[in-house]
């Protein structure tokens, strides 16, 4: 016998009529550099437009749920994180495009201090524009983060992750 793969981070993608840029999300994934043993869940929340089904025929790594009724993007969070079995949580809007290490990066940044509760990325539009500025963990617990850029940290008082990527300790 041979012992299951442990599985560390649990990436949790909700979906709702979203497939023509869930295939962009899934590549970007794909192509990513990460160290650990991840899983891929897609909580799709009854969409309508039919799209899910060829994005599993390309993607089939991937684990699908496809809820019977739309119950919302918070309660399809929920049903991703509950079906996960990672020791880290990654939520990822579906019309977020990864950058190569950034999951690797985010994953490493939420793991290396027990205080941490959550983290995000700098982030950008599609015009290369910055939309949120840093990289940042929030300690649950007193509301202190920790901004991250390539060439260092810088620790300040911080209230709230951005909600289109967010790295999040079980």
């Amino acid at each position: 016998d041979f012992p299951k793969r442990v599985i560390d981070l649990s990436i949790v993608i909700v979906n709702y009529n979203s497939s023509h840029v869930l295939r962009d999300c899934l590549r970007s994934i794909e192509a990513s550099v990460i160290c650990v043993p991840y899983e891929v869940i897609v909580v799709d929340n009854h969409s309508p437009d039919g799209g899910i089904k060829e994005v599993k025929e390309d993607f089939s790594s991937v684990v699908y749920m496809e809820l019977q009724k739309n119950i919302g993007f918070a309660a399809g969070t929920n049903a991703g994180l509950l079906r996960g079995v990672g020791s880290t949580y990654l939520l990822l809007n579906p019309d977020t495009e990864v950058e190569k290490n950034a999951i690797q990066y985010l994953y490493d940044a939420v793991n290396d201090d027990s205080q941490t509760g959550m983290g995000g990325p700098k982030i950008y539009y599609s015009d290369g524009k910055i939309q949120e500025e840093g990289y940042y963990k929030n300690n649950a617990r007193d509301g202190v983060a920790k901004w991250f850029y390539p060439e260092g940290q810088v620790s300040i008082e911080y209230n709230y992750v951005n909600g289109s990527l967010e790295g999040v300790q079980k």
